[in-house]
């Protein structure tokens, strides 16, 4: 395998450093009932959707461009799969995440995920990019939000997850969308551009980047897309 990149940070990703500490110090506050009503989606569609896009990754475990193919089925209980290919040869990762497991591969043999809710997940990248997806793909009704805090660059809230000890913050802005993830003690940043539609997660040592290319509404996707099964590891 190949050693571990070192990743440099960016002008991006230094601002969002300094945004992640200037909120810190404001306190948490109630919401009032008015804002709660006011900041739920008002799209709380369950039509699945069919996505593919360009991945761009920078970390320890995975580098490279890939093609991406993605299934959501969201909803207040969201489901979503992921995979990633090479411009040649055969499926690089496989994920599948959902408020009862999270499930996934790299085709390295030694990089894998299972972990059922309630049971501690690994601090690795299929972890953080499960959760991520699983959060992107959930309805958020006025319960979600448990309460505001304002920051430099405007008001943080911070959201109710389906993933047992995973904490996650929200800002949202006229040019973008950011959220603050927080897991077992591991944080990472989803920045999403509402101009180009580009998202990207950064945390120590990952960089990820996802370009939309095509987005297409299922309203039938099969439960069997969201069921995988980890192959078994390659003998030496």
């Amino acid at each position: 395998m190949a050693s571990t990149p070192r990743v440099t940070p960016r002008p991006t990703t230094l601002l969002l450093a300094l945004t992640t500490l200037l909120v810190g110090c404001q306190s948490w506050q109630p919401i009032p009932a008015a804002e709660r009503k006011q900041l739920a989606r008002r799209d709380t569609t369950s039509t699945g959707v069919r996505i593919e896009a360009q991945v761009t990754v920078r970390s320890e475990r995975l580098t490279g461009d890939f093609r991406c193919l993605m299934v959501a089925d969201p909803g207040v209980t969201p489901r979503v799969r992921l995979q990633l290919y090479p411009d040649l040869g055969g499926k690089i990762l496989d994920l599948v995440a959902t408020d009862a497991q999270l499930i996934g591969f790299l085709a390295d043999d030694s990089t894998r995920l299972q972990v059922a809710a309630g049971t501690a997940a690994p601090r690795h990248f299929l972890t953080f990019l499960a959760l991520t997806l699983l959060e992107r793909h959930r309805s958020i009704t006025a319960e979600s939000f448990i309460d505001r805090r304002d920051g430099s660059r405007g008001r943080w809230y911070r959201l109710q997850t389906g993933w047992p000890d995973h904490e996650l913050q929200q800002l949202v802005t006229i040019d973008y969308t950011q959220r603050l993830h927080r897991y077992r003690y591991v944080s990472w940043t989803e920045v999403e551009e509402l101009d180009t539609g580009v998202t990207r997660i950064t945390a120590n040592g990952l960089e990820l980047s996802i370009t939309l290319e095509s987005s297409e509404a299922d309203d039938q996707l099969p439960d069997a897309l969201f069921e995988l099964a980890l192959p078994p590891v390659t003998q030496p």
